[in-house]
């Protein structure tokens, strides 16, 4: 009996650690707040600083998952940090977007027009990458997205939604395969 009361005592301890560890974190990324980015210059180094913490961290897992392996708590840890990175990147894209709207191409280069692309792709959430379909969408129609992006994107969303692998049917174009990505996500 002790025994069966000292485990759920445990368990509800550590609910109670994770939720307050959650909410720390969601309310600690709703509270971000950004300087304004008067200039091209101030915008770039904005968006590069996503651009370095987003592939930092994904090569700093990759790594250590080299090093512990995956199923190690070093790579588990730093997987949580990475999808923290994630969350708080996100809100500076989210806030970018709302002030600034989406970076042009020509006027931000390849490398960083992808930014925010790359860190709504990096999210967790299909409601997120939902959200910004149609701004993608627009941006992908216009030239600013390479299709084989917007392509790994839409499939993406479909992968993780339906739980498989989007497959089509060989050989085909890759605006096909977009095309008919947007039909089965009902885009």
């Amino acid at each position: 009996m002790n025994r069966i009361l000292f485990i759920v005592i445990l368990v509800c301890f550590s609910w109670s650690c994770k939720q307050s560890e959650t909410s720390r974190f969601e309310s600690s990324v709703d509270t971000l707040q950004f300087d304004e980015l008067e200039t091209q210059d101030q915008k770039i180094r904005f968006l590069q600083s996503i651009n370095d913490s987003d592939q930092n961290s994904r090569k700093e897992v990759s790594e250590i998952a080299t090093k512990f392996g995956v199923d190690s708590p070093e790579h588990l840890i730093a997987v949580k940090e990475m999808n923290a990175r994630d969350e708080i990147n996100l809100a500076k894209v989210e806030w970018y977007l709302d002030k600034y709207d989406y970076p042009d191409r020509e006027q931000f280069g390849d490398s960083l027009s992808i930014v925010p692309a790359l860190v709504i792709h990096h999210s967790n959430r299909t409601g997120i990458r939902r959200k910004y379909y149609p701004k993608l969408k627009e941006v992908y129609d216009d030239g600013g997205l390479d299709p084989n992006f917007f392509s790994f994107y839409l499939g993406r969303i479909y992968e993780m939604e339906k739980g498989v692998y989007f497959r089509m049917p060989s050989p085909y174009q890759l605006e096909d395969q977009i095309d008919s990505l947007i039909v089965a996500l009902e885009l």
